[in-house]
């Protein structure tokens, strides 16, 4: 059904037939520097992320893209580490979307997307920033008054096998805005994300979820993962610039321990223009089975679940369009060691340099 829609939608913005107005080509490039602090080594590396995108719109309705980037393939991240004997580095597809406006209110959107999903504060405990989800998605979004509604339904798919059942992560959210005057506005809502067929599946890397390790060869994943989430966002104006604080909380409810998820945090600045600072402080909680880590932030603990800690990011804007950041994630884990075990502690900085196109 869900590839009849696309096919379906793509039928009827292909008939409305106008050549391309416009391209327009935007990008970024991204230089970091990473520390790592570890508990056996310590290591610096450089890394860079290139994207450029080219974006058209057919006609008032139809919407075409695509956004080349660096990153080797992975789906949480775009970088690419520097260093081996200066051998080219290459662009993949990041997105190839269209997306369908048949009202001002609604989009409909498929292909290899940006995440249409809401994350307040930016959070990336259920998603990574970098991930691209595939697959089709709907949002519906508009205004009463003082409030907004912005209902979200979308269908990705996973993992495709040939010969056996697809993974795939069905989402519904639905989120609620009240603006209380020119100075103070919320946001509020939950989601629904419900992974199919993940026990059982291999890969060669779970990121800290449960996983059977008895098997010499694979490590199969011993849970399902359908999560339930609620989050809130306050924006409030002080000294002419935003102070925004968030809580998101997440639960697993196919296990029935170590399925919970906390993160909530401070920001205050823009970091551009005229108003360069901006500064930022997140904690967070994640038990073992409470999200699923492959398509997680992978920064935060290496990527790993059954962490606990701390992000704190400072940002300036040097000029129009570039800036300086420098972000240091401090986490140990796993969070109740077993007899004999002890948490260890991860600690990494990051210092970036971005320019904007």
């Amino acid at each position: 059904m869900k590839h009849l829609l696309s096919l379906g939608i793509l039928s009827i913005g292909l008939s409305t037939g106008s050549a391309f107005a416009e391209v327009k080509i935007s990008g970024d490039m991204r230089y970091r520097i990473e520390q790592f602090d570890l508990e056996d080594e310590d290591y610096i590396r450089t890394r860079i992320r290139a994207r450029v995108k080219l974006a058209s719109d057919i006609n008032e309705q139809f919407k075409v893209g695509l956004r080349l980037a660096t990153g080797g393939g992975s789906a949480t991240s775009t970088n690419q580490t520097l260093g081996d004997g200066f051998g080219n580095k290459g662009f993949e597809i990041d997105q190839a979307f269209l997306k369908y406006l048949p009202t001002s209110d609604l989009e409909i959107g498929l292909g290899k997307v940006k995440n249409p999903v809401y994350k307040p504060g930016k959070s990336e405990l259920v998603f990574d920033g970098d991930l691209t989800p595939e697959g089709v998605y709907g949002v519906y979004e508009t205004k009463l008054g003082s409030f907004s509604l912005r209902p979200l339904l979308a269908s990705f798919t996973l993992y495709e096998n040939k010969k056996k059942t697809d993974q795939e992560l069905g989402i519904v959210q639905l989120k609620l805005g009240y603006k209380l005057n020119e100075t103070v506005s919320f946001t509020f809502g939950g989601s629904i994300y419900k992974f199919s067929n993940i026990k059982g599946l291999v890969l060669s890397d779970t990121e800290g979820n449960s996983v059977d390790e008895s098997s010499e060869e694979a490590s199969p994943f011993l849970e399902n993962y359908n999560l339930t989430e609620a989050f809130l966002e306050g924006i409030f104006t002080v000294g002419g610039q935003p102070l925004t604080v968030f809580a998101q909380s997440v639960s697993n409810s196919e296990v029935d321990e170590d399925n919970q998820a906390l993160t909530y945090g401070i920001s205050y600045g823009k970091g551009k223009g005229e108003q360069p600072w901006a500064v930022a402080l997140w904690a967070r909680t994640v038990e073992k089975d409470a999200v699923f880590s492959p398509i997680s932030d992978s920064d935060f603990g290496s990527g790993d679940t059954d962490e606990e800690g701390y992000v704190i990011q400072v940002k300036y804007a040097l000029f129009d369009n570039v800036a300086l950041s420098v972000r240091h994630l401090t986490s140990e884990g796993p969070i109740e060691p077993a007899a004999g075990e002890e948490a260890e502690a991860f600690k990494l900085t990051q210092v970036n340099i971005q320019v904007k196109f």
